[in-house]
């Protein structure tokens, strides 16, 4: 990581992480990262004439992870996880890193029945003003974003077409397009 001051453009100093993941910002104004199986808090404090001691980071999350991916924390303070592994589920804790919930059918992508339950590679997520999570989805097949309560219900699913750039698909309307 790299931390620099960009009111005064001063590079203030750098923290060595191994298999850095996602990252975002707490609405405290933390610094939320996870790395491997865990999730790392960073507390970021005033600067000072300039410099900041860079701070030590504090473990939130150590278990029930296998592979992370993103991160988001909602107006609570829980965390919500996209984690792949054996599971592809929104992995829910609390704001001292307790597991709370699994969001999604568990279990890795796979042939079959489509299940609009489970979820192929969760990754991107987004919590909206109505604390509804948004998931999206690093698969070809289907291409969706799915929304979810804060429960875990699946509450609506948007999807994309099952090939981009056209695909040799031909307009019904229109066969010359």
């Amino acid at each position: 990581l790299l931390f620099v001051d960009t009111a005064s453009a001063k590079f203030l100093g750098t923290a060595a992480i191994q298999n850095p993941r996602g990252l975002a910002f707490a609405p405290d104004g933390d610094l939320l990262l996870l790395r491997d199986k865990s999730l790392l808090k960073y507390h970021l404090g005033p600067i000072t004439a300039g410099e900041i001691s860079l701070p030590i980071p504090k473990i939130i999350i150590k278990e029930n992870l296998e592979d992370p991916q993103q991160l988001v924390q909602d107006s609570n303070g829980e965390f919500y996880i996209s984690d792949r592994g054996q599971s592809h589920q929104i992995k829910v804790f609390s704001p001292e890193g307790k597991f709370l919930r699994a969001i999604g059918t568990p279990g890795a992508p796979s042939v079959g029945p489509y299940d609009p339950t489970h979820l192929n590679n969760p990754n991107g997520l987004s919590i909206d003003a109505d604390n509804h999570l948004w998931v999206a989805e690093t698969s070809d097949l289907p291409k969706r974003v799915s929304v979810w309560s804060h429960d875990g219900k699946l509450t609506s699913a948007l999807y994309g077409p099952p090939q981009y750039c056209g695909g040799a698909t031909i307009a019904p309307a229109d066969n010359s397009r």
